[in-house]
C-alpha cells in the first residue's frame, strides 16, 4: 500500500488506483483504511482475508469511519488458484469458487451492516470505483439482476436483461451463449 500512496503523492489521481485483497493481513488492512480516508476505494476479496473474517474486516473499516461507498467487495471467482505441495512448489492450478460474494452477503447482514449498504458494496460501489455505469437497477442500465430468496440464496439471474438462471436452474451453460 505504501507504493500506492507514493503514486498518489506523485500526482496519480487516487480514483485510478484500486487496491484489492486488502484484508489479507492486519497491517495491510490498516494501510487500506488510511488509503480510503484519503479518498480511495478499497476492495475486500470474498475469501481473501487471513487475519479476520471478511465481514468483520468490513465492519472494522466502517467503525474506523471509512465511508461505506468507498468499500467494494469482489471475488476471484474462476480465477487461478495454485496448488502447492509440502515443499511449497506449485503442482497445478484450480479455479476459485464463484459463490464467494453470495456467501458473504448474509454474513455482512448478520454483523449488522444494513442490506442496502451490503448490496451496494457488491454492486454500485464497484461500478463507481471503476468509473463505469452499472451496479444499479434503473432505466438505461444493463439490467444485470440477481433475485434472491428469503434466505439470500440465488433464485434468478439476468445479465443485460437476459435470463441466465431461473428458480436455481441454469439456462445458459456456455460462455458465449
Amino acid at each position: 500500500m505504501s507504493q500506492l500512496i507514493e503514486l498518489c503523492d506523485a500526482g496519480i489521481p487516487i480514483h485510478h488506483i484500486s487496491p484489492t485483497h486488502v484484508a489479507r493481513t492486519e497491517p495491510l488492512f490498516e494501510q487500506a483504511i488510511a488509503f480510503a480516508h484519503r479518498g480511495g476505494h478499497i476492495d475486500v476479496t470474498s475469501g481473501g482475508s487471513r487475519f479476520m473474517p471478511q465481514e468483520q474486516a468490513i465492519l472494522h473499516a466502517l467503525e474506523a469511519q471509512v465511508p461505506a461507498e468507498r468499500i467494494t467487495i469482489s471475488s476471484d471467482g474462476n480465477g487461478s488458484v495454485p496448488r502447492f505441495n509440502a515443499q511449497g512448489i506449485v503442482e497445478g492450478l484450480s479455479a476459485a469458487p464463484v459463490a464467494g460474494n453470495l456467501n458473504l452477503l448474509p454474513r455482512l447482514i448478520d454483523v449488522g451492516i444494513p442490506v442496502p449498504q451490503a448490496i451496494a458494496m457488491l454492486t454500485a460501489n464497484v461500478a463507481r470505483s471503476l468509473g463505469i455505469s452499472g451496479g444499479v437497477l434503473c432505466a438505461g442500465e444493463r439490467a444485470d439482476i440477481c433475485v434472491l430468496n428469503d434466505d439470500l440464496s440465488l433464485a434468478h439471474l439476468f445479465a443485460a436483461g437476459k435470463p441466465l438462471l431461473r428458480d436455481g436452474e441454469c439456462l445458459v451453460t456456455g460462455n458465449f451463449e
